[in-house]
């Protein structure tokens, strides 16, 4: 990823639940973030994996009420509200196992299906190991960006408060799987570390690493 351009005014960023009209910005928010060889290949940029995703976004937001999304925008005369940020959390019950493998709906026709099948699929095992099969009860925190320029500005502060408040709130645990890129965020907040997943996907190795914050009670 090229180095990104220092911005030139001091941002104002307010949270927000993100709308369905903030879809196709949240979207291209996503592939600014989550640009690679390998997620070119599950999800590649094109106008139709775009749709994909709009569609798959635009569903969850309007007809999943456990599911939520935020954005943080830079309403400061410079920002002109734009997104630079947005999170993704969810809210289970527990005993739900169709919450891991209907996490996304089928696969855009352009996107490498075997490959998409094999690294969710990880991720779910995963979920189980560290939460039970079926898992008991948590705060999934599914996706968090931020826009490059943004960076250590406060951004993924304020996703993550809002989300962790959420759980402590209702006595779940929080989950994300993720790389070590976001571990300080991460730990900041509480989280634990779980034993990492190392994969081997399309002739290339990855790390996933998975972390878990006690509930409230459990803190106590």
């Amino acid at each position: 990823m090229a180095t990104p351009t220092p911005l030139t005014h001091a941002p104002i960023l307010s949270l927000a639940k993100a709308t369905f009209d903030d879809i196709p910005e949240i979207t291209a928010l996503w592939y600014t973030c989550f640009s690679s060889p390998l997620f070119d290949k599950l999800f590649p940029p094109t106008p139709a994996v775009y749709a994909w995703w709009n569609a798959a976004n635009g569903d969850d937001l309007l007809h999943k009420p456990s599911q939520v999304y935020l954005k943080v925008s830079d309403v400061s005369t410079e920002g002109k509200g734009r997104i630079v940020g947005y999170g993704k959390w969810g809210f289970w019950e527990g005993g739900e196992e169709r919450m891991l493998e209907d996490r996304m709906p089928a696969w855009a026709g352009e996107s490498d299906g075997g490959l998409c099948d094999r690294f969710f699929g990880a991720l779910a095992e995963e979920r189980r190991r560290n939460l039970g099969s079926p898992p008991r009860g948590h705060a999934y925190l599914d996706m968090l960006c931020t826009l490059p320029e943004y960076r250590k500005l406060g951004v993924a502060r304020l996703l993550m408060e809002w989300g962790c408040e959420r759980a402590d709130a209702q006595g779940k645990e929080a989950y994300v799987d993720a790389s070590d890129a976001g571990k300080a965020v991460y730990m900041k907040f509480g989280f634990e570390q779980q034993k990492p997943l190392v994969l081997e996907l399309d002739g290339q190795w990855i790390t996933c690493t998975s972390f878990v914050r006690p509930a409230k009670t459990q803190l106590n």
